[in-house]
């Protein structure tokens, strides 16, 4: 486990300011074909509209330092059990005077991940199960993963770390209508060792 030093010796600060500067730089493309950014659609009876997506940038936090003796040397080196996730917060407004508004649920959707730069490796696409309605004139915010634990596990035991720009592409049903309703949010995410309140104080 100790080869995993060299890799997670960066300070925390560092690493936030490597994230925002790769993320604010070159890749300004990327974050414009990703659909970085609220998405929205149109059904037959209502307008639904994203609001924001929290946090827009994501560290996927992807080991825990464990020091079991007190003696400030890392015993063991834990990946974190629980799912990274992203909450969307939706909008729903009618269209049309005289038409039935529908709620819509949303039922899956798909991650999309673009690697922004070249040490990051390429992930393919995940598609995950989900259920959350939006009322018709209403806000309602539904939760999203965009790191589950295996991702991680792959990771650390591949001993790698990686930045990507994601697309989030969420399908859902104008309930009333029958109608397939589309959304495409975009975030940033970066997979690395996070010092946080699980890690013990060790190297």
């Amino acid at each position: 486990m100790i080869f995993f030093k060299g890799i997670f010796s960066s300070s925390e600060g560092y690493k936030k300011s490597l994230f925002k500067s790769v993320m604010a730089g070159g890749f300004i493309f990327l974050l414009n074909s990703c659909g970085t950014g609220p998405g929205s659609d149109v059904g037959n009876s209502v307008f639904i509209d994203t609001l924001g997506i929290d946090p827009n940038y994501i560290q996927a936090d992807i080991v825990d330092r464990k020091d079991y003796d007190g003696d400030n040397i890392c015993d063991d080196y834990v990946i974190p059990a629980s799912n990274v996730t992203v909450s969307v917060t939706f909008k729903s407004v009618p269209i049309k005077s005289g038409v039935i508004p529908s709620d819509v649920t949303f039922t899956s959707y798909t991650v999309e991940y673009y690697p922004a730069n070249s040490t990051s490796p390429r992930i393919n696409p995940r598609k995950y199960p989900t259920a959350c309605t939006v009322q018709p004139e209403t806000e309602t915010t539904c939760s999203f993963v965009v790191a589950a634990q295996d991702l991680k596990a792959d990771f650390y035991n591949n001993n790698q770390t990686g930045i990507y720009n994601i697309k989030l592409i969420i399908h859902g049903n104008e309930v009333l209508y029958d109608n397939d309703v589309k959304i495409e949010v975009g975030a940033h995410i970066m997979f690395d060792q996070f010092i946080g309140d699980n890690d013990d104080n060790c190297s």
